[in-house]
């Protein structure tokens, strides 16, 4: 950035003429140093010079903010973008919210992804799942379930990270009809959920009465091919300990060191509650 900053101030003493692309390349130079300070000056510079800062100029500093952390300028240089009447491409919106995600500013990315919206950017799954993310980690599965169903709407299908963050976001408020529902629109979509989708749902059954549904996800993770973890385990023992047959479950998680330990025992529990003592 240096020496494109010496080179700009050399053209400018020999009369050469300076426009918008000369400062945008000038800019980019500093966004890859990550020097939010010397984008600031070279923008005051061109608005002392009466050089119109466009579109490509907007991007390059707002690159520069963003590797330098700074959402929050970045969203006020978005603003003022905005407010002179240019519009940001998809990428300027993706590396807003990618931005955002990083910093956890939930309310940021959301208000972006918004204005996208307004604007006529259609965002992709990319950006969306972004939004998902940055939502889910801030405790929000509210907006999480508004951002879910608004880019459906729109035409955009959620990928896997899509539906992960939705569910984790759902499973944290145990709201574990609402996972199934997710997950069998997954189904519907040939969409593999992996161990750490089934983990999430599975958590969601905690302090419910509905602890043979979720031990069917895990029979439903071996019919996938999905093998269960450590996390699986603590998973179903969280929804056990709330249980008051708590005892006739405590063998479940022992034999869960194979699905065909796990298999015959479930198979003896059904039979020991209709009464049937007899073990195939």
């Amino acid at each position: 950035w240096e020496l494109a900053h010496q080179l700009l101030q050399e053209m400018e003493s020999n009369e050469f003429d300076v426009d918008s692309s000369v400062y945008t390349s000038a800019i980019a130079s500093c966004k890859r140093e990550g020097n939010w300070k010397h984008v600031h000056m070279l923008l005051k510079e061109m608005e002392k010079s009466k050089i119109p800062i466009t579109e490509a100029t907007y991007s390059a500093a707002i690159s520069s903010l963003i590797k330098d952390g700074l959402a929050d300028i970045a969203v006020g240089l978005f603003h003022e973008m905005k407010n002179q009447g240019i519009n940001p491409k998809r990428s300027t919106y993706g590396a807003l919210i990618a931005t955002c995600m990083k910093e956890g500013k939930w309310e940021i990315a959301l208000s972006v992804s918004k204005l996208a919206d307004v604007s006529g950017v259609v965002l992709s799954h990319v950006e969306y799942s972004a939004v998902l993310k940055t939502l889910e980690r801030g405790n929000r599965y509210e907006e999480v379930l508004e951002v879910f169903e608004d880019m459906k709407l729109k035409g955009t299908m959620p990928c896997l990270a899509c539906y992960t963050a939705a569910i984790r976001a759902l499973s944290n408020h145990k709201k574990w009809e609402e996972c199934i529902i997710l997950l069998r629109e997954m189904d519907y979509c040939n969409l593999d959920g992996n161990v750490s989708v089934y983990n999430s749902v599975i958590r969601a059954f905690h302090g419910s009465d509905q602890i043979d549904i979720g031990l069917s996800l895990v029979e439903e993770m071996a019919r996938k091919g999905i093998r269960y973890n450590g996390a699986t385990i603590k998973a179903l023992k969280s929804i056990f300990l709330d249980s008051r047959d708590f005892n006739d479950y405590k063998d479940v998680l022992e034999a869960m060191s194979t699905i065909s330990k796990y298999a015959a025992l479930k198979k003896k529990r059904e039979m020991e509650r209709k009464g049937t003592r007899k073990i195939e």
